[in-house]
């Protein structure tokens, strides 16, 4: 029997991605689709507004700033079966539907899928220079931790609710993917398969740098994971609400 799946695509100020995300997914709708979730955390552009043209459920989180907290706020509006998360500027593969099936089917102790990013927009040095450092770098976290996670591009079962409220804190856009990974380890298995990738913007890399935003990367890994440094960033679970943000 297939599993019904929610996607949840946090939003803050993301016209010029929202729409061509969103497109990326219904045309590639295997039929297991259940609903997209926008949570549009406090944007001040046309975000909502080009949203509101698709057939999803759009929640405004004006109360819970920030990635993580969002990503809790949209799990706590999802229905379906398994919940899946799509950064703004990410595309899905055409087998990305598929995999999760899969995956999630032949394995009920699976707690977590992630995939890796992909950038055609970087040129083709970059972009065959990050695959392979991405691919041995992500494989020897996975080999070695058991877990490897990307942000903007995982999916997970319903039980994973409480995991973003102890990482709510910590608000950075570096680490917080490290940090939900620790959690979700925790509860269960977590699987990285190389073919459930999303093409991504190159917006990170035109912002810091090709070689200075990998490095970043790297270091909170290191930080996070290997030091524990932010064991202390935890966040009180009775603060955590659903209702002040509101459907549209």
């Amino acid at each position: 029997m297939a599993l019904s799946i929610s996607i949840v695509i946090c939003a803050h100020n993301e016209e010029h991605y929202i729409a061509g995300c969103i497109e990326s997914i219904l045309n590639n709708n295997d039929g297991n689709l259940l609903e997209i979730i926008v949570v549009d955390n406090c944007s001040t552009d046309r975000t909502a507004e080009i949203a509101r043209r698709y057939p999803v459920k759009l929640v405004q989180n004006d109360h819970f700033l920030g990635l993580t907290a969002s990503r809790r706020v949209g799990l706590l509006h999802a229905t379906g079966n398994l919940t899946a998360y799509v950064d703004c500027d990410n595309k899905i593969n055409p087998q990305w539907f598929t995999i999760i099936q899969r995956e999630f089917l032949k394995s009920p102790s699976l707690i977590c899928l992630s995939g890796p990013y992909r950038y055609p927009e970087l040129g083709w040095a970059k972009y065959w220079t990050h695959r392979l450092l991405n691919f041995v770098f992500s494989w020897a976290v996975y080999m070695i931790f058991g877990v490897m996670l990307r942000g903007g591009n995982f999916v997970i079962r319903p039980k994973c609710a409480d995991d973003f409220a102890d990482v709510a804190r910590r608000t950075n856009f570096h680490g917080e993917d490290v940090m939900l990974a620790q959690k979700f380890a925790q509860r269960g298995r977590c699987k990285y398969v190389e073919s459930f990738w999303a093409a991504a913007s190159i917006r990170h890399f035109q912002r810091t740098g090709f070689f200075r935003l990998m490095w970043q990367y790297f270091k909170d890994f290191i930080s996070i994971r290997i030091f524990n440094m932010f064991n202390s960033c935890r966040a009180d679970q009775n603060n955590w609400r659903c209702t002040p943000a509101t459907e549209h």
